[in-house]
């Protein structure tokens, strides 16, 4: 559609993960990319440190980002849309792109009087039958076990959907294979940035009534005065009692995908977030800094 028409303004619907990832593509390719969003801040599944870096982001890189998006109209003219008006404002676009997300395609397990969650995934259980011991599920159309709040949670990640497709496959031949409850852990880039974000966020911690804390910090990813070098953000929240971490955010260079399966690592075999000021990182100047941000969260934790 690029190629055979004259396209030079871009409204992307949505600014989570795929709507973000768009904008940037576009705006890569050159074109003129307005972001449209329901909430105030883009990534509404962040915490609002972490929305606020990211709004900050896409003002760096000229994305239009227009927010609070409830009471918005279409104008089609023939086939074809046209502008969108917002706030009484009327804006044209020659393309639109739509990333509001997705829900379970369950269709088939529907028409089928299988079970369904409140998410609208298939309900399985621990090894991944359905409410007819016939029939296995596994993929973006199941409820998974979510590790840290203990309930059915709907996670449609390609790490979860891979292994539990092997453990589908396994049991639907004669196999005994047991899922595991899964801790979400998932990364997107966002232009010169990677946003990193494991376990659960502050919305959720208060909807499963956590008794929780959290703590913030910055720092360089490597030494300060070696090539490269650049600041990043960190976010872990943990419960007061006992000291597990529930999740965590991490925005800056490619460092925060190992610090998130570190993290994810903690949650998984249950080591007390305090334990993160105890741990010996590795350090050399042109990859890693002096004082890692993980220790520095930890220590902040402690003293507190």
């Amino acid at each position: 559609y690029l190629t055979k028409n004259n396209v030079r303004k871009v409204l992307i619907i949505g600014a989570g993960y795929i709507g973000l990832e768009a904008a940037e593509s576009f705006k890569t390719l050159g074109y003129d990319v307005t972001l449209l969003e329901k909430e105030n801040l883009p990534m509404p599944l962040a915490d609002v440190e972490i929305s606020h870096l990211i709004r900050e982001i896409l003002n760096e890189n000229k994305v239009e980002f227009l927010c609070d998006a409830f009471d918005v109209k279409f104008k089609i003219e023939g086939d074809k849309f046209k502008s969108v008006i917002y706030k009484g404002w009327e804006f044209e676009f020659d393309l639109v792109l739509s990333a509001i997300g997705f829900e379970p395609n369950n269709y088939l397990a529907v028409s089928s009087s299988l079970q369904i969650g409140k998410s609208g995934g298939i309900k399985v259980d621990q090894k991944l039958r359905t409410s007819d011991s016939n029939i296995f599920a596994a993929g973006d159309n199941i409820e998974v076990k979510n590790k840290i709040t203990g309930k059915d949670d709907y996670i449609p990640l390609a790490t979860i959907v891979h292994n539990y497709g092997h453990i589908a496959g396994e049991n639907a031949a004669g196999g005994n294979v047991y899922a595991k409850p899964v801790i979400k852990n998932a990364a997107v880039k966002i232009f010169d940035n990677y946003l990193s974000y494991v376990g659960i966020n502050t919305k959720e911690a208060q909807e499963n009534r956590f008794n929780f804390a959290s703590v913030t910090a910055s720092a360089n990813n490597i030494i300060k005065v070696m090539p490269n070098s650049r600041k990043v953000f960190g976010k872990i929240l943990y419960e007061k009692y006992s000291q597990r971490i529930l999740g965590a955010f991490f925005l800056g260079g490619n460092e925060v995908s190992g610090y998130a399966d570190l993290i994810s690592s903690f949650i998984q075999n249950n080591i007390k977030v305090n334990e993160l000021s105890n741990i010996q990182f590795n350090y050399t100047p042109p990859l890693s800094p002096f004082i890692n941000l993980l220790s520095i969260l930890g220590r902040k934790i402690n003293k507190e």
